[in-house]
């Protein structure tokens, strides 16, 4: 591959992996193999796990200094983006059902296509033509049409890189005493995450509501679903009122930009775990007093407890863990640190689908300790290791001239 098609080339092979994925989908059903679903879903996973792991590098690396919060929150905006339009067009009235679930497995082939005409707009990254390319005047080219700047303008941006001629290697960046510490931290931060509980509510709606009605259709509606019934809200308000949670969050990571850049990655990460963490403490209290029966309107609290938690999610939680081992490191080791990230994030999704039901039969009303425990683990870990990373107020002086 070219030196100027480096992330051109990259975002080619997803798209392409995403359009055969979205066809082996749909072939599935029209075919009755379940085989190809299977395969389907291996690519998809493939896919996102390149996405993951690019993304908020590539978005780093065009962002001035002063706007890295901004441009880190991006990639998350539109993950939340795509997961309310995928809850929406999954209502069982619109595309989540038994007949037409195989358009909502496949329908991002269509968003695939319609994406390719942009490629030739996409721009490779200056810093990394700069510093790992070596190529000095197609970065300060891309730089300018990029900024919309002269080259006389913009040079510094790249001039005061280090540049690394040598190549960067996963025991490179374990030997190097201040790769190793950026990658365990990015790892450990998204772990944390993974293992705050955000996808044991999912998890635990499964097994709650599947156990409750013994109906195969249902599985997929999220445990927030099952606390809106619970509520006595109908299924289909249920659904809905699932979807207005997964908008908070999609509002609120948009919001979340204005406090990154003022507050700062640290103070916000801790912030938003500890009241996730008050979140998660009551909405267990609140199952326990709801299975004994004996509080009226105690599923009420259930509802705001579990908005409550989404929504100081997605100001820090949610959306830092995927761009702060960017910021942590140069350009030379960001893509093996990013990847690692990746890895950390589907490990702990992994590990979550792996043990939260074993746990759930096992602690019942109270499985969601362990991710109390967890996160809390995560709070101390970010206020004694992890560093701000957000640019100096010299940088931020120095980038708006």
């Amino acid at each position: 591959m070219s030196i100027q098609h480096v992330w051109k080339g990259t975002i080619k092979l997803i798209y392409l992996i995403n359009l055969v994925s979205g066809i082996l989908f749909f072939s599935s059903k029209s075919l009755a193999q379940v085989e190809l679903f299977f395969v389907a879903r291996i690519l998809s996973g493939l896919s996102a796990g390149i996405t993951m792991a690019m993304v908020p590098m590539y978005l780093l690396e065009l962002s001035p200094s002063n706007k890295s919060g901004v441009f880190g929150v991006i990639f998350t905006v539109g993950l939340n983006f795509g997961v309310v339009l995928s809850q929406f067009l999954g209502l069982e009235n619109i595309l989540g059902n038994e007949s037409l679930w195989h358009y909502l497995f496949s329908l991002y082939g269509i968003l695939v296509l319609l994406a390719l005409p942009t490629l030739k707009f996409v721009p490779e990254s200056p810093k990394y033509l700069y510093t790992v390319c070596n190529e000095h005047n197609k970065a300060l080219s891309e730089l300018s049409n990029l900024r919309g700047m002269p080259i006389s303008d913009i040079s510094w941006e790249l001039e005061n890189l280090l540049v690394s001629p040598e190549r960067w290697t996963l025991k490179r960046v374990i030997n190097e005493p201040y790769s190793r510490k950026a990658i365990i931290i990015t790892c450990i931060v998204m772990l944390g995450q993974q293992l705050s509980g955000i996808n044991a509510v999912i998890i635990y709606y499964y097994i709650k509501y599947i156990s409750a009605t013994k109906r195969r259709r249902n599985s997929v509606f999220y445990y927030s679903t099952s606390i809106f019934r619970n509520a006595g809200m109908s299924t289909a308000d249920a659904q809905y009122g699932n979807l207005g949670a997964g908008i908070i969050n999609f509002i609120v990571t948009i919001l979340s930009t204005t406090f990154i850049e003022n507050f700062g990655r640290k103070t916000l990460l801790i912030f938003s775990s500890a009241v996730c963490v008050f979140m998660l403490t009551a909405l267990m209290i609140s199952m326990q007093l709801s299975s004994i029966g004996t509080i009226p309107g105690i599923s009420y609290f259930l509802i705001v407890f579990v908005i409550g938690y989404v929504l100081f999610y997605g100001f820090g939680l949610g959306p830092i863990p995927f761009f702060i081992g960017s910021e942590l490191t140069d350009v030379g080791p960001r893509p093996i640190i990013m990847s690692a990230m990746s890895v950390a994030n589907w490990s702990g999704n992994f590990l979550v689908g792996l043990t939260f039901p074993f746990v759930n039969l096992i602690l019942k009303q109270y499985s969601f300790l362990p991710f109390i425990v967890f996160t809390i683990f995560l709070i101390i870990f970010t206020w004694k290791v992890v560093p701000e990373t957000k640019p100096s107020l010299d940088q931020e002086s120095t980038d708006s001239e």
